[in-house]
């Protein structure tokens, strides 16, 4: 059994980034770029891994549970002027959008994010299940063992 995990938020950012100057966009002026981005990464991993299920992570909000250990969790973050603001909202909107009407499951709990709820699948799945994580972010380094192909 393979369980591909795929932090959406982390794909999703990275798609916008990459696509960023590549002018794509609907009819009615929405940028599709970042999308197309997301969909392409997402099911490249698919048919390489043949997993058999698939969980897609999204934030859910600035994480309770770290701001309760530490008020200044994620507060140097600089904030995105209002142009790109919009368009992650719109991209986040429509990569949701996409996992819905792909069938792929995906989950967002208020007030936790995406690394949480990997972590916390990691943790929960059965010994023998193999676990595959999509994301650039190095802290799941730390959840590399057998199981998920450390």
């Amino acid at each position: 059994m393979t369980t591909l995990l795929i932090d959406a938020n982390n794909v999703a950012m990275r798609a916008i980034h990459a696509m960023a100057r590549s002018g794509l966009s609907n009819d009615q002026g929405v940028v599709t770029g970042p999308l197309l981005a997301f969909v392409n990464t997402v099911a490249k991993h698919i048919q390489d891994e043949l997993p058999n299920k698939v969980v897609v992570c999204w934030d859910g909000g600035r994480s309770t549970y770290r701001v309760a250990l530490d008020s200044q969790y994620k507060a140097h973050r600089l904030s995105m002027d209002p142009d790109q603001e919009e368009n992650k909202n719109s991209t986040f909107s429509l990569c949701k959008g996409f996992c819905s009407v792909a069938g792929l499951f995906h989950v967002e709990r208020p007030g936790i994010e995406a690394d949480d709820v990997i972590a916390q699948y990691v943790d929960d799945s059965p010994l023998m299940e193999k676990v595959i994580i999509l994301s650039s972010d190095k802290d799941f380094l730390m959840l590399l063992d057998d199981k998920t192909g450390g």
